[in-house]
């Protein structure tokens, strides 16, 4: 793309532009010691620019089972985060090892583990129904464009983003912030530094993936819009919900994303 006089592939320099102005005025321009909380605000207001914030897709349950992708399953210590991931266009990232974003992964007994309040307590009071019911499953769009983790951990062997250096994409970011003023260029190289997610984003990426000793998939998914949920499960969720219990199917599909045509095909 031309973006500002100069040839980006994979980045675009204007939308980044606009993330930095941000992450300008929450700070007043001032360094902060802060970096995960302020990298953290500068990466949910960069989803909602780069239309990463787009509603799931709820397809008939038929449709769901067809859908050429892993099933996700997420575990929440509250079924009310669930319903708001769902429903809600404010809704919350989660903040962990692999990057902010939305957390799944493919064996559901690990994701039952996060529906414990205390997780590290032998004395949970709470019933294995109960928890069972904190557990989300959904499917992601199978055209979703992830970065193997793992294979940059294989390439580098560096802390923390760093990783996604040996990436081309992110060498042409490198470069990009090389044109700005120097306050700038320091200001989004913090940002790049200390949020994986927001330097994933910026190069083109819709989720980071990362496959344990078991070969379990982690998934952080950071645009929404790819999601895809069955009716039933829907239902379920909207059902345990305080806030959302009169949610209907209308309502998510007045806002569903029509890049999941390929159902149709």
């Amino acid at each position: 793309m031309n973006m500002m006089g100069k040839e980006y592939k994979y980045i675009n320099a204007e939308y980044i532009g606009r993330v930095l102005d941000f992450a300008e005025k929450l700070n007043n321009g001032k360094p902060t010691t802060a970096v995960d909380r302020f990298s953290y605000r500068a990466f949910a207001y960069a989803v909602q620019l780069y239309g990463y914030n787009g509603f799931p897709q709820v397809v008939p349950d038929q449709k769901f089972d067809a859908v050429p992708s892993t099933t996700l399953y997420r575990g929440v210590k509250d079924t009310e985060h669930n319903a708001n991931l769902l429903c809600d266009y404010d809704y919350h990232y989660g903040f962990g090892t692999w990057g902010d974003g939305i957390y799944s992964i493919t064996e559901r007994p690990i994701a039952f583990h996060y529906t414990k309040k205390s997780p590290l307590s032998a004395e949970n009071t709470e019933s294995e129904e109960e928890l069972n019911q904190r557990i989300m499953t959904f499917k992601v769009d199978p055209r979703t464009k992830f970065v193997n983790l793992n294979k940059i951990f294989q390439q580098v062997r560096l802390a923390g983003p760093a990783r996604l250096l040996c990436l081309p994409e992110v060498r042409e970011l490198f470069k990009f912030s090389h044109t700005l003023s120097k306050e700038r260029e320091n200001l989004l190289n913090q940002l790049l530094t200390s949020n994986i997610s927001l330097a994933a984003l910026f190069i083109g990426y819709e989720g980071l993936k990362y496959f344990g000793d078991a070969d379990e998939e982690t998934d952080v998914l950071l645009n929404r819009g790819k999601m895809i949920v069955s009716e039933s499960e829907f239902r379920r969720v909207c059902a345990l919900s305080r806030k959302y219990k009169d949610g209907t199917i209308d309502f998510a599909q007045k806002y569903a994303n029509p890049e999941v045509e390929f159902l149709n095909e």
